[in-house]
Parts: structure tokens; sequence; C-alpha cells
């Protein structure tokens, strides 16, 4: 009787099914749920706080499903959450800390090209390059700027620039080097604006003398071309850089 009654309860299908139910951990769901929303992380740091939860819910999850002794189950809901989670809160700042060293290099780039322009006394390509980088023209002609009165206006009152001026006045016998990127900042229309600092040194009767630079410049894109281009947005002489004492400059 006794064998019979053991064979009946290892062969009751109801009786196995009962013992081999796991309940589905809910907050291992959510945890997965959540993973596959961050990568709206990538649109705003706003989303942050999707993989944040996921992450926080994950680990309770998987401490839930641990001391369940069985009971519960959704093991690599809460891994593949947490996995999802951990891989786009590492990923977006790697991006933003790369495409910012890769602006600065642009950055660096240009304003050397645009202090050389100067040393050249090529004053019409710094105008040119004072333009939208979109709707400026391949080149630009002392003519043409004197003969638009819009244009004219502009140009006199850039000439009027304390730091051109000096440059200007120095007849290109001066040399450039770059120092530091004094600030560095993107708007909401994510454009993005740089201040670069450069010595400039001269020769005074035997004497080196040196003074500092700031040339701002802005850096936008277009989507419609799929490219980017800078403009010159100013020139500040007589600057003390930020590393010996001076104020951070703005754009």
């Amino acid at each position: 009787m006794s064998e019979y009654r053991s064979h009946f309860e290892a062969s009751d299908p109801e009786e196995a099914s009962v013992d081999s139910y796991r309940t589905l951990s809910l907050l291992a769901v959510f945890s997965f749920l959540l993973g596959l929303a961050s990568p709206l992380l990538l649109l705003s740091i706003l989303w942050g706080i999707a993989p944040l939860c996921s992450i926080l819910l994950g680990y309770i999850a998987l401490k839930q499903i641990r001391y369940s002794d069985g009971g519960l189950t959704g093991r690599w809901l809460a891994k593949c959450g947490c996995f999802l989670s951990l891989f786009f809160l590492v990923m977006v700042p790697t991006q933003w800390i790369v495409h910012r060293q890769l602006v600065r290099a642009e950055a660096k780039r240009f304003t050397a090209h645009v202090l050389e322009m100067l040393k050249q006394e090529e004053i019409t390509e710094y105008s040119r390059l004072q333009r939208s980088p979109f709707s400026r023209p391949e080149s630009l002609s002392l003519g043409s700027l004197i003969g638009n009165q819009f244009a004219r206006e502009d140009f006199v009152g850039m000439l009027q620039q304390p730091a051109l001026r000096t440059l200007l006045n120095l007849k290109g016998h001066w040399e450039y080097q770059y120092y530091a990127t004094e600030y560095q900042t993107v708007d909401q229309s994510e454009r993005d604006y740089i201040v670069q600092s450069f010595a400039i040194n001269w020769d005074d009767n035997g004497e080196t003398r040196t003074f500092f630079v700031d040339v701002k410049a802005a850096r936008s894109e277009d989507p419609k071309l799929g490219k980017a281009g800078w403009q010159v947005t100013d020139l500040m002489g007589g600057v003390r850089p930020v590393a010996q004492g001076g104020d951070t400059p703005r754009i």
C-alpha cells in the first residue's frame, strides 16, 4: 500500500505542476523595460532616470530571486535590464567627452588659421570667416566689401576692434602660439562655442614681448548638407589666461 501511495504521489500531474510553478518577478520585468528605454538618454540627460531605476530594480529583483528558494524567476530579465542600463550610462558620457575633445581640436586648427590670415594681413579673409559657414562666399574681395553699404559698415566696424588693429600694426612681425582652451559650451540649438587663448610674441628692439589674445569661435551643423562649419565671433586682446589668474571668458 505504501509503495502504491509513493508511486501515486510521484506520478500525479496536478501535484507536479504545482511543485514546478514559479512566479515571474515584476521588478525584473520593470528593470528590463526600463533598460529598453535607456537609449532615450541619447536624446536628453533627463532620461537618465530610466537606466538608474532599471539598475536599482534589477538589483532588488536579483536579490529577491536569490533568496526565494526557487519561488521567483526572471533572473535573465533583470540582468539584461541592468546590462542595457549600464551600457548607455557609460556610453553617453564617453560620447560627450570624445565629441568635446574633437570639437576642441577642430577649434584649435580653425583659430590658428584665423591668426595665420591676420599675420599675412589677409583682412578680407578674416572678414569672410566672420560670416556664417553656410552662407559666406568662397572668396571675398575688398571691392565687394566697399561697394556694398552694409558690408562696408560692418567692415569698418570690424577694423575698430583694438586687438585686430594691434595685430595689423605689427605688420606680420609677430608669432603666435596656442596657449589653452579657456571656455567651451553648447547652446540649446546644439551649437558649439569655444574660446582659444594664444600667446602673441613680437620683437621690440631686441627684446621679446608677449601678450595674449582670445579667439572666440562658433561651430554649427547643417543637417541638410550633413556637414559642420566654423566662424569667428570675436577677437579679444590684452587678456589674462585663466591659468594666470584671469577671469573665465564668456561667449
